[in-house]
């Protein structure tokens, strides 16, 4: 044991036989005060009989005899019967109340009797308080002559106080000496009773602090011996205890770790899933819900879990293939797909429920999986699939059509007219560019969406480049009375393009500058050479594209509904075209456009400096 337990045990040790000989003094003080205040309760009621008792032997002197000398000498019989610390004073008073005699002990000033006319107050007794704050008990008695009231005789005793003389102290000391003899054999007995007692505790505290408690074993003689011997046995039953259930404890830690890392290891391939996941057990009660629930379905995972399900699917199809997948007799659940709305956005889910089952072996179901997931991508690429069929169908048929009716035309009678034949040749000829090119920018698109369009990055001569596609588009422009402008930079421009690719889809951009101007208007080409990109830019003063077009003019197959843009042939791919071909380049495709004002599409190609910035 330390030094600073020792010092801690001698304290306690003194501060036991401290407390023990402060309680034994507080014992002998309330004895003390107990005996004296029984003693002065015995005095009082000594006084209060004898009080009494005088006061009714001086009221039986006869009332004829009432003068001053007769109570006088009445009186001093009184004063010598009692003992001076006793009488207080006495007195004899008349019927008006005027003392006729009285003796007094030195210092008192008796207060005067109240006489009252009522016999019931003639005789009894009182306590009264004297000017020096003594108190008296006062004893009174009438003298009567043929039960007339002559007067009362009115004796007063010092109350008696709690005091020690000699006496008392002799026989207190004699009491409370056996009581504070005691207190140390008490004290020894008990510190010899404790001893094993407090050498098990120290034994016991040596174990706790050194942690070999598997170890102990306490000893002990006399009556704490058998004690002792049942402690150990409890203690080497309570640590094999304790021993097993730390091997039990160390089985169970080891088993849940690995029982939590597959459940995260199967709740993270859950929570992989794209899809929601529902998972109702044998009982039908919705047991697991993962993330992605709040986003197919708008509800919190864990609302899913502790609320019905008809709280919170306020969808009656989706609500009714729950129910059934809610009971484990349910097997062959149809697929369910249905439109939904959340967060103001529709969707098209699809519903698909499978059986659990615990083994191969075993045919009974264990409950349900839902998995449900956003077939609103299939839904539109199903819709764009035939509205692509549509949109290919339409602008095929309508070249064919031409080149047929032409065809037969020329083979019967029209065809021997020459001016005929020419016209006929020409528009053959332009159905046919027409279709080339529509054929041709299909096979573009879908290399690009197959990702089998490789890009071929070449540094080229970009201003020859630019003119020379815009001198092709000024001359193939024919009579149509449009002014062209192109404006290009003095100095090389420094960017790496695929020519072809970019060739295809400035053409488009300038073709439609020429097909949706109006007569007499002006298109307009102009480079700019900023210093982390080359700006292209063409505008027209046509029709302009409105508000609500402008969202739309980079689709697929998108045309607007406009008369003046439906009487324009088109197929709606060139715009889409560029594009993606401008994204192929790393690049951006703008438009901003007035109705009846005209339109402007601007490319903005990086140079190799800002492409190598990006990429690191």
């Amino acid at each position: 044991m330390s030094v600073e337990q020792n010092r801690v045990h001698y304290l306690k040790s003194q501060s036991v036989g401290l407390s023990m000989i402060v309680g034994t003094l507080m014992v002998i003080a309330i004895i003390a005060y107990q005996s004296l205040y029984y003693q002065k309760n015995n005095e009082s009621l000594h006084l209060q009989q004898q009080g009494q008792a005088l006061a009714q032997l001086i009221s039986e002197v006869p009332a004829d005899e009432l003068d001053e000398q007769t109570t006088r000498n009445a009186l001093k019989i009184l004063q010598e019967s009692l003992s001076k610390n006793d009488l207080a004073y006495a007195m004899v008073v008349s019927a008006q109340g005027l003392p006729l005699s009285q003796i007094t002990a030195a210092g008192v000033n008796p207060p005067l009797p109240q006489i009252s006319a009522a016999p019931s107050s003639w005789t009894g007794e009182t306590r009264l308080a004297l000017e020096d704050g003594r108190t008296v008990m006062e004893f009174y008695a009438p003298f009567l002559i043929d039960g007339e009231y002559k007067g009362s005789v009115h004796i007063g005793l010092f109350e008696p106080e709690i005091s020690a003389g000699f006496e008392q102290l002799s026989f207190l000391a004699s009491m409370a000496l056996p009581v504070f003899l005691l207190a140390p054999l008490f004290y020894f007995l008990m510190r010899r009773q404790l001893q094993p007692l407090q050498n098990t505790q120290r034994e016991i505290a040596q174990h706790l602090q050194s942690g070999a408690l598997q170890n102990v074993k306490l000893s002990a003689s006399g009556e704490l011996g058998e004690f002792m011997e049942n402690f150990n046995a409890f203690f080497r039953e309570a640590s094999d205890k304790i021993q097993a259930l730390e091997h039990d404890n160390h089985s169970m830690l080891a088993s849940s770790k690995v029982l939590n890392y597959k459940f995260n290891r199967i709740e993270s391939v859950i929570e992989a899933i794209p899809g929601a996941v529902l998972v109702f057990d044998a009982s039908g009660s919705l047991m697991f819900a993962n993330s992605k629930v709040e986003t197919l379905l708008g509800v919190d995972a864990g609302v899913a879990l502790e609320q019905p399900i008809a709280s919170w699917c306020p969808n009656d199809e989706i609500f009714r293939f729950l129910a059934r997948c809610s009971d484990p007799a349910n097997r062959a659940i149809p697929e369910l797909r249905v439109e939904v709305e959340t967060s103001n956005t529709r969707k098209q889910l699809n519903f698909n429920a499978y059986p659990l089952f615990v083994s191969a072996n075993d045919a009974r179901s264990k409950g349900n999986l839902v998995l449900i997931r956003d077939a609103s991508r299939e839904v539109a690429a199903e819709s764009s699939r035939e509205e692509f069929v549509a949109h290919i169908s339409h602008e095929l048929k309508t070249p064919l059509n031409t080149l047929m009716m032409y065809s037969e035309a020329l083979l019967g009678e029209d065809g021997r007219d020459a001016e005929f034949r020419t016209q006929g040749l020409n528009v053959i000829f332009d159905e046919s560019e027409r279709m080339a090119g529509l054929i041709s920018n299909l096979l573009s698109i879908t290399k690009i969406e197959m990702g089998s369009l490789n890009i071929d990055r070449q540094r080229v001569k970009f201003n020859e480049f630019i003119e020379d596609t815009f001198r092709t588009i000024e001359k193939g422009s024919g009579d149509s009375g449009l002014s062209f402008q192109l404006q290009l930079p003095d100095d090389a421009i420094p960017v790496a393009i695929d020519k072809d690719l970019m060739r295809i889809a400035v053409n488009n951009l300038l073709t439609n500058a020429v097909k949706y101007n109006r007569p007499g208007g002006t298109v307009s080409l102009d480079v700019e050479d900023l210093d982390d990109a080359v700006r292209i830019t063409v505008r027209d003063t046509g029709i302009g594209i409105s508000s609500e077009d402008l969202e739309h003019v980079f689709d697929k197959f998108y045309r607007s509904e406009s008369d003046e843009v439906r009487e324009r042939t088109g197929h709606g791919l060139g715009l889409s075209l560029a594009h993606d071909i401008v994204q192929l380049h790393n690049g951006r495709l703008n438009v901003s456009s007035v109705l009846n004002e005209g339109t402007a599409f601007t490319i903005e190609l990086f140079k190799e400096s800002e492409l190598l910035r990006n990429v690191g």
